[in-house]
């Protein structure tokens, strides 16, 4: 999207693409800032990809998106869903950013983590009924842009990214927003509590909301997480 004052660099959530966040990237552009929707290492092709993806391509994905958004703005400001606040948050610690916005982010309790190595050993996972779809293969549903099933192989790596999460968190030094929703149904409110506690920037703020789903940049009442994720990149911008 066009050049604006300050870069926003969107990623979205596991199994997800771009498309789970371009209607917050249209939103943001719309306010004149400079947006860019990464798609992660095995995402927005088929599930199978995932087999082959590594946590530290996740990592490489943002890396490259702000070699980009640097070069049109002099701030960036990362907003990442789910697995993407995850990266966003543990790419903050070592790469240069002016601020982040984890939304719907998981942070792996003893309980969390025993259900990923469980899960890991099971033939397959599958959210959803499988659906395939002649452009993006298997989707969780029609309207919804992730994949309806994929490879457990990659549950080690969301175990291996919440361990350099862990580490990430305590030393990040930029301004941070953290948004869930109390109601959220796959990442329970208290995720967003232990990652706030253990976040030590001077600017940290934890903004929970009610009667909102996982997926905070598509639900019907998105206009207030819209609203704080704007204000917020302001406040960077500022």
């Amino acid at each position: 999207m066009p050049a604006g004052r300050t870069a926003c660099l969107l990623i979205h959530g596991f199994t997800a693409m771009p498309d789970e966040m371009r209607s917050l990237g249209d939103h943001l552009a719309g306010l004149g800032h400079t947006v860019l929707g990464v798609r992660l290492a095995g995402h927005g092709t088929q599930p199978r990809d995932l087999s082959r993806t590594r946590c530290s391509d996740w990592l490489l994905d943002v890396e490259d998106g702000l070699a980009l958004l640097t070069q049109l703005a002099q701030r960036v400001v990362v907003v990442g869903q789910s697995l993407g606040g995850m990266v966003a948050l543990t790419a903050a610690a070592s790469c240069p950013l002016d601020g982040v916005v984890a939304l719907s982010t998981p942070f792996g309790s003893p309980r969390q983590r025993w259900r990923w190595r469980l899960a890991s050993a099971l033939p397959r996972l599958a959210r959803k009924p499988v659906a395939v779809d002649p452009e993006l293969g298997l989707r969780r549903e029609a309207e919804y842009p992730a994949y309806a099933a994929f490879p457990t192989r990659i549950v080690r790596e969301l175990e291996r990214l919440d361990a350099r999460l862990r580490t990430a968190l305590p030393v990040i030094d930029i301004p941070v927003l953290v948004i869930h929703s109390r109601a959220d149904p796959l990442v329970p409110v208290a995720d967003a509590e232990r990652i706030y506690e253990r976040l030590r920037t001077a600017d940290r703020r934890l903004m929970l909301v009610d009667d909102l789903g996982h997926s905070l940049a598509l639900d019907p009442k998105r206009a207030e997480i819209f609203e704080a994720v704007a204000g917020f990149v302001d406040d960077v911008s500022r």
